[in-house]
């Protein structure tokens, strides 16, 4: 308007005709001015209101993604609360004083595991744990021809015969914790068996991939791990009764230092078989103790242990020698202050470059009455 003011003034000293058509100009502009200014006004309101309708929706965009977090983060406190309460209840049933219960609380851990990847190590943690625990076995189960390996795990106490216990209830005790054991070992063996196809993909789906099993002091009877693969497995110290199965076991590192291998109530029930086991990058079987003689030789039906870093069995005692023809090793094997107890027409292979070497044992008798002898294990060129 203020612009067809003025052109209306500039009219002013017009005369005749060309003043009305001056003033109707000045009009015209001015009005075009006016809607001209009306419509920058109105656009410029147009993008305010879409400015502000941008900035709120964006607000409740960051609202809705601020409240899926709240509820994402809730509902993982809520998961992880639930998780805490079932663990913290599995484990209470495992100090159970009742069987029933404490293979219920293995069955839930077990759950627990397979259904939640980020506590499989720390559940199978408390199951090596639990099997760790003292445990005195029944002495039917382990061959008393070796009696000294087990002073510490048997006790001398301990009898064969339920009707020796009072009303046999140490005997069902013993027999009821021999159960819960067996489950927890059968556990981690069916969580660590891939059973890789031929593009050597697992197929087992409830194979745990890359754990770590420490059994380091535990008494284990009947212990099978046929197949199982691990990261690392440690078994210091450990006891092993009756038939011990490693056969094509696969794990990176293993330390069995200082453990023993003894057998069942009768001889022939003893096996520590290690055929076609696989040790990546080392093993470690230092002053371990076989009372029979331990397989990592090859077969018809497996290959012999594949050794593909060190191996050491420095003082190892093998009390009825040990097979290893067939066995792998690709770097150094130790078997230095080794020792084996060979009896006449013993069934053992050495590995390539050691051999027995007779050692004088005062507790074998005169040399013209024995039957055994100690051997120790030296190197070929020695």
């Amino acid at each position: 308007m203020s612009v067809g003011w003025v052109l209306w003034s500039q009219g002013r000293g017009l005369i005749g005709s060309a003043l009305p058509q001056a003033r109707a100009d000045s009009i015209r502009t001015g009005l075009a001015a006016a809607a001209g200014t009306g419509a920058a006004l109105a656009l410029l309101l147009a993008v305010r209101r879409q400015r502000s309708t941008e900035i709120a929706l964006d607000l409740q965009v960051d609202d809705l993604v601020q409240k899926e977090q709240i509820a994402s983060v809730s509902a993982h406190d809520a998961t992880e609360r639930r998780i805490t309460d079932l663990y913290a209840k599995a484990v209470e049933q495992l100090g159970s004083d009742k069987a029933l219960a404490r293979l219920g609380g293995l069955h839930a851990l077990e759950r627990l595991a397979h259904d939640n990847v980020t506590h499989r190590q720390t559940i199978v943690d408390v199951l090596c744990a639990y099997l760790r625990m003292p445990y005195t076995p029944n002495t039917r189960r382990i061959s008393r021809s070796v009696p000294d390996l087990l002073s510490t795990e048997v006790s001398p106490d301990a009898s064969d015969s339920p009707a020796q216990n009072s009303d046999g209830r140490d005997f069902g005790r013993c027999e009821q914790e021999h159960q819960v054991r067996q489950t927890a070992q059968r556990i981690l063996a069916r969580h660590l068996q891939p059973f890789r196809d031929t593009k050597g993909q697992p197929s087992n789906p409830k194979f745990w991939p890359a754990i770590d099993v420490d059994l380091t002091g535990a008494c284990l009877v009947d212990f099978a791990m046929n197949q199982c693969e691990v990261h690392t497995i440690t078994c210091n110290n450990t006891t092993f009764a009756g038939e011990t199965l490693f056969r094509a076991f696969v794990r990176d590192l293993a330390f069995v230092q200082a453990a023993t291998f003894v057998g069942g109530p009768a001889e022939d029930t003893f096996t520590a078989d290690f055929r076609g086991a696989h040790f990546g990058s080392g093993a470690w079987f230092s002053y371990t103790t076989f009372a029979g003689d331990p397989w990592f030789n090859a077969d018809e039906f497996f290959p012999g242990a594949h050794f593909g870093q060190y191996a050491s069995f420095k003082g190892t005692t093998f009390h009825r020698g040990a097979r290893f023809d067939g066995a792998l090793f690709e770097k150094d094997v130790d078997f230095t202050d080794a020792r084996t107890r060979s009896d006449p027409g013993s069934d053992q292979d050495w590995p390539r470059n050691w051999m027995e070497s007779p050692e004088t044992d005062p507790m074998d008798g005169p040399s013209d009455n024995r039957t055994t002898r100690w051997n120790r294990l030296i190197a070929a060129d020695e």
